[in-house]
């Protein structure tokens, strides 16, 4: 693993080199009355975003702060959300830089709040009346090395990420009955809570991840420093999914340009990590996704696409290279 690994972030048009921390310490624990930063990335999704805003304010316990990060929206979301929600400290972006960028910038905009916790989350996820105060509860016992606690979204049956996008069940809760925390690898930014200490040692998502894989360097990036992550079954929220990678509102066939995203970012993922193991699953991986391409549409696209990734994973060539085609709302 590449232990010396910094990341580079951008924040108010200024270049900010953040090192990485020589490790994770015991600290004290938080007390539930911590002071709570969210976060939330959207993009020309007006009315999402406002039933985002009501399910946050609607819970027993509320954030003591709501940044939102507007990524470049032209369809009036600036506008609704300040006519709504006036408390709500709004951060126009003038361009789209991808969850991955909006993450990073609106994560570094509620460290100037004194929070003790930020939590992260896009547009269509919802919370439950009691996920914020579920999730404070157990923040509240953790010890200094519990970098992140997460909910879970509900499935059939609710599943966790871990060990490379291997997915395993949760065990459903029972009324009377508690599912104690599950420590996980990495978790999909489905409003987590994650400590401001650690934002502020190891910085934020890698905005030159742009989509995809993100949370997978974020994750693994506190892992390697000794921070455990942490998802507790029973704190849940609902997710919509409706990312732009699909052709459609309803298709889940990923549009061609986010291959190239998904080449390129796992590739330089494993390459920085220096992963033989990590670099047979990924050639495994395209393998399959290339036995399953006669059943795909725009073939050629697709193939090249995950061939330039793969080059520019190799020259090191992060960033918004490829201007994604949208054909839904947001990313």
């Amino acid at each position: 693993m590449a232990s010396d690994l910094v990341t580079r972030d951008r924040f108010a048009g200024e270049d900010a080199l953040l090192a990485r921390t020589a490790g994770a310490g015991k600290e004290p624990t938080f007390r539930m009355a911590s002071r709570v930063a969210a976060v939330v990335v959207t993009f020309n999704r007006r009315e999402i975003v406002l039933e985002c805003l009501s399910s946050l304010f609607s819970g027993t316990r509320r954030p003591d702060e709501v940044i939102v990060v507007d990524n470049g929206s032209s369809d009036g979301t600036s506008d609704a959300i300040r006519a709504r929600y006036p408390k709500v400290r709004l951060l126009s972006i003038g361009e789209n830089l991808g969850p991955a960028g909006g993450f990073n910038r609106g994560m570094r905009a509620a460290l100037q709040l004194d929070c003790d916790w930020i939590m992260v989350l896009g547009d269509d996820v919802f919370l439950e009346a009691d996920t914020l105060r579920s999730l404070l509860q157990v923040a509240a016992s953790a010890d200094g090395t519990v970098a992140m606690v997460a909910p879970v979204v509900p499935g059939n049956p609710p599943r966790i990420w871990r060990h490379w996008a291997i997915s395993l069940p949760v065990v459903p809760s029972h009324p009377g009955q508690s599912v104690p925390p599950i420590e996980v690898d990495m978790v999909v930014y489905n409003a987590p809570l994650i400590r401001a200490d650690v934002v502020r040692q190891l910085g934020g998502p890698r905005e030159d991840y742009v989509v995809t894989w993100w949370e997978w360097e974020y994750g693994l990036r506190l892992r390697q420093r000794g921070y455990r992550i942490l998802i507790l079954p029973d704190a849940r929220v609902r997710h919509l999914a409706l990312g732009s990678a699909a052709l459609g509102p309803s298709s889940r066939v990923l549009a061609p340009w986010y291959g190239y995203y998904l080449a390129r970012n796992h590739l330089r993922l494993i390459l920085e990590r220096r992963s033989v193991i990590d670099g047979l699953f990924w050639a495994f991986h395209q393998t399959k996704w290339l036995a399953t391409l006669p059943e795909r549409d725009h073939r050629g696209a697709r193939v090249w696409f995950r061939l330039l990734g793969a080059i520019d994973a190799l020259r090191g060539r992060m960033g918004r290279t490829v201007v994604p085609q949208l054909t839904t709302k947001g990313w």
